[in-house]
């Protein structure tokens, strides 16, 4: 809890923010309470805005909830701000409405952080939520402005009983919003819990605050609403940015996770006995994914009933006792159960569901969190259990374990392919084709986080296929410059989003970011099996002729045939498509820069292939 705690983004910004209203309260304390009661109304209406915008996209119960209420309570607190002692903006102002008006925001600030945790258990509708806490809102603020709401403070005297102990009240609800935010379970993400419930008891300390002062200006009041500021700040840490992340650390997390499959598959592929195939694989994932454990356990028969056995463990070294600890208890946890069921079973430590207490306990002793076993099927019977250990809960995201039971499927696939020689090549077979899907999914990623060359890569394909039959390449050869103009730019996986999306001109080091993923690509494919040069002719794609091109400016035949295909289709689609730094030129532009280029940078009898297609009209996007 306490790392998610000590970032100096955490504490540094309210600090700052608070010296600056301290000043503020020197000089002018209406200044002072305005802008810190800005923080809140700011945060509860991002919060808002982040959950409508995300209506379609997001099924997130808690975000649902509180954002409904952080609505209405950003509402009052700006109607308490502009009805605050001294400002006269509305035609009923003063300490006693502003103190009502405050009780009310704190009252359903109360209510939905206790209310948040428990609404993915129950199936409630975005609009119903946010009608129940805007009758609740319109009740409060019209019995306030209609003088039907019990006095909270008096001029002169100061608070009166009701207001004490109504900020009493407000605490222990708090009090047992803190409880349901740490019993959420999978409701809210573990790293937001420390910084809501840090959050929630900076409330308290704040309300404690706000039940001593006499004048609206006294210095607990002060203190309270300074205490606000950080309650705040950490609720818009922990829900507003946490969730503007998500889908960004998600798409990463996603490619990081296929080039994983891929580099399993590769050493799948490369080893030919059982027990290397296990551990090369799991060595493999551990290694790319840092997942703390990974292990395979595989029953045998012994007089007394079958027993389980980790053949194969990978992870952080002080764990790999753990592997056959966990292997040894007497058929229980998630492992046994993947292997009775033949299904995917999983562990989460915080909702303590799919364990027994002995592997609930063994695991905790080590820190770990969550854990998927995935069982290994051949001939409809489970013959092994993959399973994965991690201190986070993505671990146990349907796309994460998707991709573990890809893979569990294709270790399956190669563990029986060992039984017979015919066997092992159809699974060779299979698995390099499971390779290349892997590998096209990770293009598609890349497609996606470019919007401006959605598409690219699939007509660059096309064009390159029909350059090779226009050099009567035979239907073998084709199908592999195809492949190859498929994935050509699989390399921009590691290029910035923000830099393949952004208009205008690069820098000298941004560009040459990009013109890393030629050789970027090449490492990514070498390693798949496969009869073409797929690896030769990505990495080769940006060389030119005359050695200006890149990354090592090849000339004339240094360059296979191929990637001078790919290179003058690759050419002729940029041409031709929008960019973010310029609209479309049209296929006549197209057709003059490779004529201009012809013998100097492309190859002529390459151009004179293409030209021939567009002239002719034997081709069309």
């Amino acid at each position: 809890m306490l790392r998610h705690l000590t970032n100096l983004r955490i504490w540094g910004p309210p600090t700052v923010f608070s010296g600056v209203l301290l000043i503020f309260a020197q000089i002018d304390y209406l200044a002072f309470h305005t802008t810190a009661e800005l923080v809140s109304i700011v945060i509860g209406y991002l919060l808002f805005a982040l959950a409508w915008e995300t209506r379609d996209l997001s099924d997130n119960p808690f975000l649902t909830f509180l954002a409904a209420g952080y609505f209405w309570i950003s509402t009052i607190d700006l109607l308490h701000a502009l009805t605050y002692e001294g400002m006269d903006v509305l035609p009923i102002t003063g300490a006693p409405i502003a103190t009502q008006l405050w009780l009310a925001a704190r009252f359903l600030e109360a209510v939905a952080l206790l209310a948040a945790p428990m609404a993915s258990n129950f199936k409630l509708h975005r609009t119903h939520v946010f009608l129940a806490f805007s009758v609740i809102a319109l009740a409060c603020v019209t019995g306030i402005f209609l003088d039907m709401f019990p006095t909270a403070y008096v001029r002169g005297t100061g608070l009166t009983d009701f207001k004490i102990y109504s900020e009493y009240a407000i605490v222990l609800v708090m009090l047992l919003a803190l409880w349901s935010v740490r019993r959420a379970g999978d409701a809210i993400a573990g790293s937001e819990i420390p910084l809501i419930t840090t959050s929630i008891i900076l409330t308290i300390v704040a309300e404690l605050a706000f039940t001593f002062y006499v004048g609206v200006y006294d210095l607990s009041n002060l203190i309270g609403h300074l205490l606000k500021v950080y309650s705040f700040w950490l609720i818009y840490r922990a829900v507003v940015v946490t969730n503007l992340r998500k889908p960004y650390r998600s798409t990463q997390r996603l490619a990081s996770m296929r080039h994983a499959i891929m580099e399993c598959q590769s050493a799948i592929l490369r080893n030919s006995t059982e027990q290397s195939i296990m551990q090369s694989c799991i060595d493999t994932l551990a290694g790319h994914r840092n997942y703390e454990l990974v292990w395979i356990g595989m029953p045998f028969m012994q007089p007394e009933g079958p027993y389980l056995s980790a053949v194969a463990v990978a992870g952080k070294s002080h764990l790999n006792t753990l592997a056959g600890e966990l292997a040894g208890l007497p058929r229980f946890g998630p492992v046994w159960d993947a292997l009775q069921s033949g299904q995917v079973k999983t562990f989460n430590i915080r909702a303590r569901s799919g364990s027994s207490q002995q592997w609930a306990e063994a695991v905790a002793q080590h820190g770990l969190g969550c854990a998927v076993s995935v069982p290994l099927i051949q001939d409809r019977e489970p013959i092994a259990v993959l399973t994965v250990h991690a201190n986070v809960a993505n671990l146990l995201e349907p796309t994460e374990i998707g991709l573990l039971s890809e893979l569990a499927a294709n270790l399956s696939l190669a563990l029986g392919a060992l039984r017979t020689k015919e066997e092992s090549r159809v699974a060779k077979d299979a698995l390099g084709e499971a390779a290349l899907s892997a590998i096209y999914a990770v293009a598609k990623t890349v497609e996606k986080r470019d919007p401006y060359t959605s598409g690219h890569q699939q007509r660059v394909a096309q064009l390159a296929v029909a350059i090779g039959r226009e050099l009567d390449w035979d239907p073998f050869r084709t199908e592999g410059l195809r492949l190859a103009a498929v994935v050509h730019d699989i390399g921009k996986i590691y290029v910035p989003a923000e830099i393949l999306n952004r208009p205008g001109r690069l820098s000298d080091a941004e560009f040459d970011m990009i013109k890393s993923h030629p050789q970027v690509g090449f490492d990514i494919m070498a390693d798949v099996k496969s009869p073409w040069p797929i690896a030769k002719v990505i990495l080769q794609h940006h060389e030119r002729l005359d050695g200006s091109g890149y990354p090592f400016g090849l000339k004339g035949d240094e360059i296979i045939e191929e990637a001078r295909v790919l290179a003058i289709a690759d050419v002729v689609e940029a041409i031709t498509a929008h960019r973010p730094y310029r609209p479309a030129r049209g296929e006549d532009a197209a057709i003059e820069e490779i004529r201009r280029g012809s013998g100097m940078l492309y190859d002529p009898d390459v151009v004179d292939a293409c030209i021939s297609l567009f002239e002719g009209k034997r081709f069309a996007w």
